[in-house]
Formats: C-alpha cells, sequence, structure tokens
C-alpha cells in the first residue's frame, strides 16, 4: 500500500514550526510534543503507518485459521494464519461502510463476517461473499476489488511485524546493525521462544513518547526511581547498581536503541574445577563462560546451540557484555535479563517484548509477551514466569515504578508554563567504543547518558518532517 505523505506540512496550525519543537542545536524538546492532538494526528499519519510495528508472537497464531486483534497506532487491525500457513495483517474495517470486522480479541474460524450487511472475508483478507449480491450488484462489483487493506507483513524473532507503507525499507534494512544484538537476545536456540499465555494488556494515563525514550537506552534512571529494588535485596549492593549505571549504550541513526551489562568476570568467584582455578574470565574459553554464566533463559544443558547458531563476534558478547534491553523505533521494546528472582528467591530470568500501543496525547495501552526458551524444561519456564511477575508486568515492581513517573509526568504538563518548560537532554558523552568490541552501530561505553535517546529523537523527527525514504 502506497501512501501520499510526499508533500506534508511541518507548521502547525498557530504556526509553529515542528523544527522549533525539537532543537538540535540545544538537545532540548518541547513538553508539547507529549499533549498536543495535532502532533499526535501527525504521529499516527507519518509514524505509525511507515514503521515497521510489532504485533504478535507467531506461536499466538499457530494453526490455519487462528488469529488475534491488535493495532498499528489506533488503526485495528486482525493477525491471521490462512490455509495455507501465511501470517496476514488485515485493516479490521469492512470495505463496504467501514464496520468493524472481527470483534474477538482472539480465535479460530475460516472467515470473518461484518456484522452490519453480512460481507464475508477470507483469512486473507480477500471478499469470499456478500448477502444479495445478484439482486443488488448484478456485475457491477468486482469481488477482487473489495478485500480488506492487506499491510506488509515479516516474521522475525519469532515476531510479527508489519507497515503499510510500501516504500518502508525490507525489515532487516529497517533494522541494520540492530539485527546483530537482536540475534544475540532472541535467536540463540534451536527451537527459538515462545510466548507464555497471551499478552498481558493495561492502559496508562501516559503518552507513548516517554516510554520510548527510556527503553532506547536510559540506565541513569535505574539508581533512582528503582532504588526500592535495591531496598528489597532484588539489585544487590550500590555496587551493583552502579554496575547497571556503567553498562555500554549502543545506538543507531534508525532510532534504535540498547543497552549491554558486562559480565563481571574479575569479580566472580569461579568453581575449583573452572579452567586453571582462575577468576580472570578472559582466560575462559567461550564454552567454559556459557557453562559458568548460563545466558537468561537458556539452560546449562542448551549451550552448545548458541554455539552453532551464533557467529564468533555474537558469542563474545553473549559472554561478555549480554544485550539487556532494547527499543526498536517506534514501538517495539525488549528485555532479555537474567539477574532477576523468580517466587522462590532464586535467580531466575525475565525475557520479554513489548509495544507501546498509542491511545490519545496522553494514554497508551501496553502489550507484554513473557516469553521463555521452548527447549527449557518446564520448571525453568516456570521460574522464569514467576520472575515476569514479580518484577516486570502490570503487577511487577519495576513496571509500576516506570508507570508511576510517565502518568505522573503527563498529568503535571498540560498547564500553560509547564507547556513552555523544555526537556534537557545534554549529557551527551558521543562515541567511546571499547577495543575490539564486535557490533556495530554507536557505541557508548561508560555512564547511561543521553546519546540513545536522542538518536531516537532525532529519528522522530525525520519522520514527523519527511526526511525519510
Amino acid at each position: 500500500m502506497a501512501l501520499n505523505l510526499d508533500a506534508v506540512p511541518t507548521v502547525l496550525a498557530d504556526g509553529t514550526s515542528f523544527e522549533e519543537l525539537i532543537n538540535p542545536d540545544d538537545h532540548t524538546i518541547s513538553l508539547r510534543l507529549f499533549t498536543d492532538p495535532e502532533i499526535y494526528r501527525w504521529e499516527l499519519e507519518r509514524v505509525f503507518t511507515r514503521s515497521w510495528i510489532v504485533l504478535a508472537h507467531e506461536s499466538e497464531v499457530p494453526n490455519p485459521g487462528d488469529y488475534v486483534s491488535r493495532s498499528i497506532g489506533q488503526d485495528p487491525v486482525i493477525v491471521s494464519r490462512d490455509e495455507d500457513g501465511k501470517v496476514h495483517v488485515l485493516l479490521n474495517v469492512c470495505a463496504h461502510r467501514g464496520m468493524q470486522v472481527c470483534r474477538a480479541e482472539y480465535g479460530h474460524t475460516s472467515t470473518f463476517r461484518c456484522p452490519y450487511h453480512g460481507w464475508i472475508y477470507g483469512l486473507d483478507g480477500s471478499l469470499r461473499g456478500l448477502p444479495a449480491k445478484n439482486e443488488i450488484y448484478g456485475d457491477r462489483l468486482d469481488k477482487d476489488d473489495f478485500g480488506l487493506v492487506e499491510a506488509r507483513v515479516e516474521v522475525y524473532a519469532g515476531m510479527v511485524w508489519a507497515t503499510w507503507d510500501a516504500r518502508t525499507p525490507e525489515l532487516f534494512d529497517y533494522l541494520g546493525d540492530f539485527k546483530f544484538y537482536l540475534d544475540v537476545a532472541f535467536n540463540r536456540s534451536d527451537l527459538g521462544m515462545e510466548v507464555v499465555g497471551p499478552p498481558q494488556r493495561w492502559v496508562m494515563p501516559a503518552n507513548w513518547k516517554f516510554a520510548a525514550d527510556q527503553f532506547a537506552g536510559d540506565g541513569y534512571h535505574v539508581v533512582t526511581l528503582h532504588r526500592s529494588m535495591k531496598d528489597i535485596g532484588l539489585l544487590g549492593s550500590i555496587e551493583d547498581m552502579k554496575q547497571i549505571l556503567y553498562g555500554v549504550d549502543v545506538g543507531f541513526p534508525e532510532g534504535h536503541g540498547l543497552r549491554c551489562l558486562p559480565t563481571n568476570w574479575r569479580g566472580l568467584q569461579l568453581d575449583s574445577d573452572s579452567k586453571n582455578g582462575s577468576s580472570n574470565g578472559s582466560e575462559l574459553s567461550i564454552r567454559e563462560k556459557l557453562a559458568y554464566v548460563v545466558p537468561a533463559g537458556l539452560t546449562r544443558e542448551m549451550i552448545d546451540e548458541p554455539l552453532r547458531l551464533l557467529t564468533p563476534d555474537q558469542l563474545r558478547l553473549l559472554t561478555d557484555f549480554p544485550p539487556i534491553v532494547g527499543q526498536i523505533f517506534p514501538t517495539a521494546a525488549w528485555i532479555n535479563d537474567g539477574s532477576l528472582l523468580d517466587g522462590a528467591l532464586k535467580p531466575s530470568a525475565a525475557i520479554s517484548w513489548r509495544t507501546w500501543i498509542p491511545r490519545g496525547p496522553g494514554e497508551m495501552e501496553v502489550l507484554y509477551w513473557s516469553m521463555v526458551e521452548k527447549g527449557a524444561p518446564e520448571s525453568h519456564k516456570d521460574a522464569m514466569r514467576k520472575a515476569a511477575i514479580q518484577v516486570f508486568t502490570s503487577s511487577g515492581l519495576i513496571d509500576q515504578d516506570d508507570a508511576e513517573v510517565w502518568s505522573g509526568t503527563q498529568r503535571v504538563i498540560g498547564g500553560v508554563m509547564a507547556q513552555a518548560q523544555r526537556s534537557t537532554y545534554h549529557g551527551l558523552l558521543g562515541e567511546i567504543k571499547p577495543d575490539g568490541w564486535p557490533g556495530g552501530g554507536l557505541v557508548y561505553d561508560g555512564p547511561s547518558a543521553d546519546d540513545n535517546q536522542w538518536l531516537w529523537w532525532m529519528r522522530y523527527s525525520d519522520f514527523m518532517t519527511n526526511k525519510v525514504w
């Protein structure tokens, strides 16, 4: 589907130029970006129609006839698997009079039937039939012209991605060098991952960009907002929290960002039977490292799988600087953390995808998929499920902290004086790339600062002012 966005205005109705809202010279943005209905409408048209959006995990629609209902921006869509096993993303709007065709959140069917005039669509969106066709339309209606609007679809890392725009680059080009890191986090086992039940969904009174900004690489907030996690023993000591602050941020001109946290080999007391009894992880082989500090979600019995599937550079990253959290422009986010606790207070892992769905200038819906390795034992999967519930999701300690500040900020920025304020991104360190860093992107080794988030805002500005492909 080609969208006519070649000539879009960059001046708001009150005469404000969009360039005034994001200032690349002083690295500030206007708080108006989080509250203005006109800006929000621009986002739906310019960002959400042209980006690759994560909608579902392929294991949610495992069989022909399975479907789930989701959204791209505020457009309702159906993610379905047809009789040949192909996944489709269909606009959930009848081609006749615009009624929602499917009103269930998930299910199994052979067709979708509009409740208004009974038009019937196949799992691929094609118009299969309609009541009284000959009496009303005769030969004046060609069914091939009245199927449901279909998005472009890709399945990668188990997730279903879609975009409306025919000109948007292929998904792997869109991800660029980010794919190197995403494979380390999600494509390191033979069977891959699966979701634990349907995704959790919750709505909060906050603009979607607060979440995207933070997940792009903000490690700064962890030592303050999530301080209670240390107080109750989930994040260890102040020194442990400092290690979180001093991770490695990796940013991308495409607007993506992620954080990698170092495996503190020198600080670990290795088993007596480890190589030479040494506490220096650099003297261990990759396999020994994988066996000693097993990557999040895997078990010791599964460590041969990443050895087969990942490149030597990816394996070095997995053992020494594993990717922990990331944001894919504009709204897909993920966590792959092996330092958390489950309900039995034992070390576990929490792996997830999530996406931020705009529901208005001051509201968003969150979809959260809890992930486990398919090949892991059920007891291991159960521990991961407990860790996710304890720490993330709508009931988790970390997500409750985040929701409080995002919604709290939204509450206070609607006033006249608040709207005149600007968010600052002055903590720009510039690229500091460790020697021998295995991956691409712009690498920032040191305290987590503003570099990744500023790259996200620059890409957002490109979309809003029509400076993309």
